[in-house]
């Protein structure tokens, strides 16, 4: 019986995590001098990965991700399907996989080290910062191999209009993520 209440709990958060992804994503406010918005789903993927154990973080991401890829429009501006993910800013979907892992293992590996709530929040906003700069990774690759666009072009179309708002996403997530832990009570 124990374990079952465990793993109903895990799935109906995992469950929570997906649909506060699916929602955050579509969130987007567009920018004058790109055709790139500012989208909430990297604030959902980054509470997630702060928040959940590894495995449940991992599963909700990729739950997201299917529901994505099978047509359900929860992508940016209420995108869905294949197309979405081989487009030129698809890498930076493919990218919350690894951020969220990168993220979740480096709080694992560090957080139980610190006792205070000051360096565990920086340890948790250090392990979110690691995820994001992996999704950067994947997403420019990807930018730059369909669209030949040279590096440092990409850098500043894909990257430097995100660094602010996606360190504000950042900053939200892990300090909500105290309280979400709390409300979740993980064992």
């Amino acid at each position: 019986m124990i374990k079952t209440k465990i793993e109903v709990i895990s799935l109906v958060r995992i469950a929570m995590f997906s649909a506060i992804i699916c929602v955050t994503s579509v969130i987007t406010v567009p920018l004058p001098f790109t055709a790139i918005p500012i989208t909430l789903g990297l604030f959902g993927i980054l509470l997630a990965g702060v928040t959940l154990p590894t495995k449940e973080a991992m599963i909700a991401v990729g739950a997201f991700i299917l529901i994505g890829l099978i047509g359900v429009p929860v992508f940016s501006s209420f995108r869905g399907g294949a197309g979405v993910l081989v487009s030129p800013t698809g890498g930076y979907i493919i990218g919350y996989l690894p951020c969220t892992l990168a993220a979740s293992l480096f709080i694992l590996l560090f957080e139980k080290r610190v006792s205070n709530n000051t360096l565990r929040f920086l340890v948790r906003f250090s392990g979110a910062l690691l995820g994001v700069v992996l999704c950067y990774a994947f997403g420019l690759a990807q930018f730059v191999f369909i669209t030949k666009t040279p590096p440092a072009a990409a850098i500043a179309k894909t990257i430097l209009p995100f660094i602010l708002p996606d360190a504000i996403k950042t900053f939200f997530a892990v300090f909500l993520s105290f309280r979400l832990k709390n409300i979740l009570k993980f064992q």
